[in-house]
């Protein structure tokens, strides 16, 4: 009797399973794609899939989507590029599925100058002016132009800071903490740099008793691994390093037979690499932050009918290293299987970009500045207050404890509409 309720226990099961395999194959497409697919894709190409139903439009805005999204896509999307006429532009590695509605950012409420990235978010910083010598910090997503503000910091950062941003996207949590280190002169020392920490779990800058001697940052090398902060110097082949959780930094050497060449870091994979240029050859060498490591990938570009002299740029995120060869970007696979392509234009090579990755991430908030709370919040068009320059001025209506802020500003839409960040 056992061995029979044993046998019709396996057979229910067995029918209970072809019953659920026979009902996935008869739902409609669009349900399995909706729920397996859309999260592996970049935020241009899933703001463009709403309009496919109202079913599709709740799915994407839902917060459990963004965030399984902000964890499954991390493919390096393009460069914000600091132009020399002080603004900004995008240069996309795929147009028909990386990019953002405004690549000049027009959506903040000042004239700003992208620093870094991570993961989706940007780190800006307004411009400085004689009436503001220490202008505010602004974290981003340029995909969905939500924002918002750090608090000023303790230390003056003067107008050569370098800063880095660092987001990790957690299965586990969804709230999208991150965290700032800017790098900055100390007194008139050229060459020696202080440290300032910004967590958004805590709303506060933290300075650093740290100090490093090792030569000129170069401005926009920065990058993250970890809560490791890494830094091209003017000293030949030593790279900057600063652990925010330890407070502690040091310096890093390249690895020898490497003397004379262009380079550049960035992350790759989750790990740290150094692209090294002598001549047409491009070496990508995964670093260990310690002054080893190992070779990813080794070749020429003539191999690839390229003969222009490459030069590096920065890069972080997915599989690929950026070059530029007489005025096109090539995405270079970091392993040795990898392949080199041409993805954008840029008419001459700029360094003074951050690589960005199409992201649904929201910018966290509250945080704290002073004694009041300044929230993510709408903001509505005052069409009767237009300043002498002919832009729009923006007053906070909600969301904010304390008086109104009143700021000037380009509108990224029309008058009397409402415009959710």
């Amino acid at each position: 009797m056992a061995s029979s309720s044993s046998a019709d226990d396996r057979k229910a099961k067995l029918l209970e399973h072809i019953k659920s395999l026979i009902e996935q194959q008869r739902r409609p497409i669009d349900d399995i794609i909706r729920e397996n697919a859309l999260q592996y894709l970049p935020a241009k190409s899933l703001l463009r899939f709403k309009s496919v139903s109202k079913q599709w439009r709740r799915w994407i805005s839902s917060p459990f989507f963004i965030h399984a999204q902000s964890n499954s896509f991390r493919s390096l999307s393009g460069l914000f590029i600091n132009n020399n006429n002080g603004s900004s532009s995008f240069a996309s590695l795929d147009p028909s599925s990386y990019g953002v509605p405004d690549a000049s950012l027009g959506f903040l409420p000042d004239d700003v100058r992208v620093c870094a990235s991570s993961n989706g978010l940007l780190l800006c910083r307004g411009k400085i002016r004689p009436e503001i010598p220490n202008p505010l910090y602004y974290v981003c997503n340029p995909a969905t132009r939500d924002w918002s503000f750090l608090p000023s910091p303790d230390c003056d950062h003067g107008g050569d800071a370098d800063s880095v941003l660092s987001f990790q996207p957690s299965i586990l949590g969804f709230d999208a903490d991150f965290e700032v280190v800017v790098a900055f002169r100390i007194g008139d020392f050229d060459g020696i740099y202080g440290f300032e920490v910004f967590s958004s779990r805590t709303g506060r800058w933290r300075p650093s008793s740290a100090v490093c001697d090792g030569g000129r940052l170069v401005p926009f090398s920065g990058v993250v691994s970890g809560r490791v902060s890494l830094w091209r110097t003017s000293l030949p082949s030593v790279v900057a390093c600063y652990d925010a959780a330890a407070d502690e930094c040091w310096l890093a050497e390249m690895p020898p037979g490497f003397e004379g060449s262009t380079w550049q870091i960035g992350e790759v994979m989750g790990r740290v690499c150094c692209v090294c240029i002598i001549g047409w050859t491009v070496t990508v060498y995964a670093m260990d932050g310690r002054g080893g490591g190992e070779v990813m990938r080794f070749f020429d570009v003539r191999d690839y009918g390229l003969e222009g002299m490459p030069r590096g740029l920065p890069f972080n995120g997915g599989d690929e290293v950026l070059i530029w060869i007489d005025g096109w970007i090539f995405a270079c696979g970091a392993v040795s299987e990898g392949t080199v392509r041409s993805v954008s234009r840029m008419e001459s090579y700029n360094a003074d970009c951050v690589p960005y990755v199409n992201s649904l991430v929201p910018v966290k908030g509250p945080i704290t500045c002073g004694e009041r709370q300044v929230r993510r919040r709408s903001w509505a068009v005052d069409h009767g207050s237009i300043a002498s320059n002919g832009r729009v001025r923006f007053t906070s209506t909600v969301g904010c404890d304390g008086p109104a802020i009143e700021r000037p500003t380009s509108p990224p839409h029309p008058p009397h509409r409402y415009i959710d960040l």
